[in-house]
Parts: structure tokens; sequence; C-alpha cells
């Protein structure tokens, strides 16, 4: 069954190198995998202080708006795949992220996994749990460690089909 999940979202991504609609269904493909309640996907330049791009399946604009705006460059959960094994309750219940930006959207834990570093841009992506839910469990670490390899080279080759497209586009 892993297998065959990780095959058929691995599938959608390298779909998505060149379909926005595939890379977005992969993406939500590996959200319902784990039990994710949304999926935030960010490219941000940190040199620049800017967000690059943004796919989210969250419905709450004014709550992405706000975490772009005031979270995205400076998250304090940097690189790591699973808060709460970094931050205690306490934290969570005292940090303007978790009690500010996610908790009002119905969310609380997170799964982040860094797609690529490339100078100063960096690309990762969030999977939330709804806040009535447990934190990510060790099979889900699991499954979404042995579809990274697939997720990083899908989203290096989206961002070099991306760059020949724009260097195409000027001529």
């Amino acid at each position: 069954m892993q297998g065959t999940a990780i095959q058929r979202i691995a599938g959608l991504l390298y779909d998505g190198v060149l379909s926005p609609q595939a890379w977005y269904d992969g993406m939500d493909a590996f959200k319902e995998a784990v039990g994710g309640f949304n999926f935030h996907q960010l490219t941000v330049d940190v040199r620049h202080g800017a967000v690059l791009e943004s796919i989210t399946s969250a419905s709450d604009d004014k709550g992405v708006k706000n975490y772009e705006q005031h979270y995205a460059l400076a998250d304090e959960r940097g690189e790591m795949l699973l808060d709460h094994e970094q931050f205690s309750e306490r934290h969570m219940s005292r940090s303007a992220l978790y009690a500010e930006c996610l908790a009002p959207m119905g969310m609380k834990y997170t799964m982040g996994l860094m797609l690529r570093v490339e100078g100063s841009v960096q690309q990762y992506v969030g999977f939330m749990r709804a806040v009535d839910r447990p934190h990510f469990s060790n099979e889900e670490r699991e499954f979404a460690m042995h579809l990274m390899p697939d997720v990083m080279r899908a989203a290096h080759q989206r961002d070099r089909v991306g760059l020949v497209t724009r260097h195409a586009a000027l001529g």
C-alpha cells in the first residue's frame, strides 16, 4: 500500500514539472497520505525578503496572507521535520506563529520539509494538522522520508523548467 501511494504521488509530482494542476494534485495527495488538513508550499528569497511562490490548499486567504507577510521569512520552525519534536506544548501555546496564525485557521501541528535551497532561495512545504488531531506519527514521518527523494528531484526539475521557460520568453 505505502509503495503504491508513493509511486502515485511521485508520478503526479513528476507530471507537475510541466503541469501546475498535477503539481497541486501531487502535493494534495501527499497531504492526504500523511493525514494533513492543509499544505502550504513556499519559495522564498531570504536575502531579498520576498515570497517568490506560494501554493496552498488552505481556503483562508487572509490567514495565508498573514503567514506570508509576517512569518514566512522568519519562521521559527526552520528546517525541522516535526514541530512537536522541537517545541513543547507550552512553547507552541505562547508562540505567535501557533497562537496568532495557525490556530485561527484551525491548525496546530506541522510537518515541514525542505525541497530545495539554492543560494538565498529556499523552497519548502508544510503539512498542517487540524487543531483537534494529534501530532504526526513516526509512520507518517517514514512515509514522507521515503517520498522525499522524488519530491526533491521533481521540485528541482520544476524549477529548471520554469527557468528555461522564462529565458525562452526573453528571446
